[in-house]
């Protein structure tokens, strides 16, 4: 986790499950939307971490 943390800084967005499994959430490159004319064709990538209950990365995924 710190080494996530400390590549992507702090998540947008953290969700915990009942097992202890916690998935956090990055949106890469919302700072480009703010440039004019840019920003209208700006598509942010979302980036989800998974992690298991010991902290480690279990998986990730990215979007757009």
């Amino acid at each position: 986790m710190a080494q996530v943390r400390s590549q992507y800084d702090d998540p947008s967005r953290v969700n915990q499950n009942s097992d202890g499994t916690q998935m956090w959430t990055y949106v890469l490159g919302k700072g480009k939307m703010f440039i004019p004319y840019y920003g209208a064709f700006a598509h942010p990538t979302i980036l989800i971490v998974t992690f298991d209950p010991a902290g480690n990365v279990s998986s990730w995924n990215t979007s757009q």
